[in-house]
């Protein structure tokens, strides 16, 4: 058996600088209806490339036997010396493209892959590039003299491929992570703007133009909490603020002030978030931050 030892400058990627692979095999192939499952413990890593059809992965995660099914355009690596059961759709067969491999200080590309022991399957974004790869890949693998360095060097642009598109699914999560995150920024700037109105989850979706199921994801995924309960915390925070810099108004004008035309809701409320009533919070206030519990979030609130 003879490897390709590579040198890989990656800091950002890979814990190790020096990697040593083998391919030892490489095919493609159309299951029957009938086969039955594959069930094996590899001395070796095989990695599948799902072609067509559709099928089922069974595997093992913190003791759990996990299964799922994949199809056209899904990938999974068997680690070696992990066990895993395998077997195609009774009514869409799967076929794949298939090598096996060995290696030396890997898991780290397996990493950037996007494969782990704990899920060893991906989505491919960019599936017809690969498709085209694995062609290559398979037609190299000819017993030639040149055989193997021709299918290691082929392997490396396949793992630089998947780690490629890997990294890119990963931008756009965070390209759209941020665009989630302008949005609810805007919606607590016009909250700022409005919280002495009379507000709701449906009044303000429909200023922010999106629908109210969004709004909901919006603040249970950033904040933690629905509209409503931020909205109360906002207004008793603002109320807070008052009480710091003026004594001359009256609880009731506060109240008032920042939305509530209910005094003695106002105080159950105060109560319920500030742990203190807001007569006794107005003599001992000097040091709170009525803003603390949206700074620690890191939110840009206005």
């Amino acid at each position: 058996m003879s490897y390709l030892e590579v040198d890989i400058n990656g800091k950002a990627l890979f814990k190790y600088g020096r990697h040593r692979i083998c391919v030892l095999r490489c095919c493609e192939e159309w299951c029957s209806p009938e086969k039955k499952a594959e069930r094996r413990t590899r001395e070796y890593h095989s990695l599948h490339f799902i072609i067509g059809g559709k099928g089922t992965l069974i595997y093992e995660c913190g003791g759990e036997r996990r299964e799922v099914v994949l199809q056209k355009g899904d990938s999974f690596l068997l680690f070696a010396g992990q066990k895993y059961e395998y077997y195609p759709d009774s009514a869409r067969p799967w076929g794949y493209d298939w090598i096996d491999f060995t290696g030396e200080n890997v898991d780290d590309l397996f990493s950037a892959c996007g494969y782990d022991a704990d899920t060893p399957f991906i989505r491919i974004r960019h599936f017809d590039r690969m498709r085209s790869l694995l062609g290559d890949l398979i037609d190299a693998y000819d017993v030639s003299d040149v055989q193997n360095l021709r299918c290691s060097g082929y392997f490396l642009i396949l793992l630089s491929y998947l780690i490629d598109d890997m990294r890119r699914s990963l931008n756009a999560n965070e390209e759209s992570g941020s665009k989630k995150y302008a949005r609810l920024r805007n919606v607590l700037i016009y909250i700022n703007n409005n919280y002495r109105r009379e507000l709701s989850v449906d009044t303000v979706a429909v200023d922010a133009c999106v629908s109210p199921d969004y709004l909901k994801h919006l603040f249970s995924d950033f904040l933690g909490m629905p509209l409503t309960e931020y909205l109360n915390r906002f207004r008793i925070a603002s109320a807070c603020e008052i009480f710091q810099k003026s004594g001359a108004m009256s609880i009731e004008e506060v109240a008032a002030e920042v939305g509530y035309n209910d005094p003695k809701y106002f105080a159950r409320v105060f109560k319920k978030i500030k742990g203190v009533s807001a007569s006794d919070y107005r003599r001992a206030c000097a040091d709170d931050d009525p803003f603390a519990w949206l700074k620690e979030r890191n939110i840009d609130y206005r």
